[in-house]
């Protein structure tokens, strides 16, 4: 593992594919916005995680192929906590999303299974998606979810939990300190009121 800039990676993947976003005789142009939030350099198996970003657009491209108004694909990274079981741990997120037809419901469920596809035979191995979600959840504990509505386009998101270094280099930026040892991950969403400590700051972790 090594610590990279996520955006960098996002940005060399989407040179890759520019030849698909261009206007053809059947669509027009695909157009990316990004919204990109503040994030550090992310300590991660960049290669894999940009295999990940691959399968995600390249699959995105597919289904807005089959669409002839103009697509939209957004992209949006930002740092967001998720409590769970008292703890606080702090991910970043990765979300994907797009403006065509959906994905039914039942489909969604078994999206990420090995050899599964919708796409015509010849066209696809329904490998992909399976790798991704194996390389997100397996390899960096992470969680890869698609969301979609018919008719209303699809989101998918990856969250991969941040180490207790990158957060307390985070927190640093923010003027944020903890007790020393500490690790910011697994930090107690009730350790101020039941344990004051005058070295833990009263802002919002």
């Amino acid at each position: 593992m090594k610590k990279v800039d996520i955006h960098s990676g996002i940005d060399s993947t989407l040179l890759i594919l520019q030849h698909r976003l261009k206007a053809t005789k059947n669509r027009p142009e695909i157009r990316v916005i990004k919204e990109y939030g503040q994030l550090p350099n992310i300590e991660c198996y960049p290669s894999q995680l940009n295999q990940v970003f691959m399968n995600i657009l390249a699959n995105t491209i597919d289904a807005l192929e089959a669409r002839y108004m103009p697509g939209i694909i957004t992209i949006k990274t930002e740092i967001y906590k998720k409590i769970k079981i008292e703890l606080n741990h702090k991910f970043f997120k990765i979300s994907i999303s797009d403006n065509g037809h959906g994905i039914a419901e039942s489909v969604q469920k078994i999206i990420f299974a090995p050899f599964f596809t919708t796409k015509a035979v010849g066209k696809g191995t329904g490998l992909w998606l399976s790798i991704s979600h194996q390389i997100v959840v397996e390899k960096h504990r992470g969680e890869l979810k698609c969301i979609s509505n018919q008719n209303r386009g699809t989101l998918q998101e990856t969250g991969i939990k941040l180490s207790g270094t990158q957060v307390r280099r985070i927190l640093k930026q923010k003027n944020i300190r903890l007790p020393r040892g500490r690790v910011a991950l697994e930090h107690r969403a009730n350790y101020t009121r039941n344990k004051p400590d005058r070295n833990v700051s009263k802002q919002s972790l």
